[in-house]
């Protein structure tokens, strides 16, 4: 597991009026703490609280923001969550953004929020790959497509198709290697049915490849 603590700007780049860092780490409260001279300890979680960030070490004003702290596990990632919701454009956020690098976060790479995410069981794989195809998205199938992952569409999906699996497996394997002990046999129209509910779910699941 990670133990550093990453920061990134969040939103996209360009003119806007609101721009979102991140910062994600066991040191996130921390470093809002040390960007907020004013803040005595760190917000009440997940309530959003006007500040005035500040270099490190008690220098200038760099921007004044909308801080939210989110305590483990009650993040995106897991892991304790500062979000500086801060003045878009192209000066504001980066130095926001430096100003977290400063107080000792580590740049994070592209997609680790979401890898530490999934690292810690927020979210499954299929979610995972969710955000970065509703990102990407360039058309409102694929946005639908991309959010029914995000909602478990999928995984519950393949969940129930693996689970099929595991009965038929069990009803072979009783069937096949214990036809003489005191239970009966189990009749081959029950494994068929089970058999065919596993294809008509796998047939259904292929339906809606793309």
């Amino acid at each position: 597991m990670d133990v550093d603590t990453i920061a990134a700007i969040s939103t996209g780049p360009g003119a806007g009026a609101i721009a979102m860092v991140r910062v994600s780490g066991p040191a996130a409260a921390e470093i809002l703490l040390c960007l907020s001279p004013a803040l005595e300890r760190a917000p009440a979680p997940r309530t959003a609280r006007l500040v005035d960030l500040c270099e490190p070490d008690g220098g200038e004003i760099i921007d004044r923001a909308i801080a939210t702290y989110y305590p483990e596990p009650a993040s995106y990632t897991g892991e304790d969550v500062v979000e500086f919701a801060c003045h878009g454009g192209a000066i504001a956020p980066r130095l926001v953004l430096e100003a977290c690098l400063a107080a000792g976060a580590r740049q994070a790479e592209a997609g680790e929020f979401t890898k530490r995410a999934y690292l810690r069981g927020k979210l499954d794989l299929v979610e995972a790959e969710a955000v970065s195809d509703l990102i990407d998205a360039r058309s409102r199938a694929f946005h639908r497509a991309a959010l029914r992952q995000m909602e478990r569409g999928l995984s519950t999906r393949i969940i129930g198709l693996r689970e099929g699996l595991v009965r038929l497996e069990a009803l072979l394997v009783h069937h096949i290697d214990f036809p003489e002990e005191d239970d009966p046999p189990v009749a081959l129209d029950v494994i068929a049915e089970e058999a065919a509910g596993v294809v008509k779910k796998l047939d259904a699941l292929l339906v809606t490849a793309p």
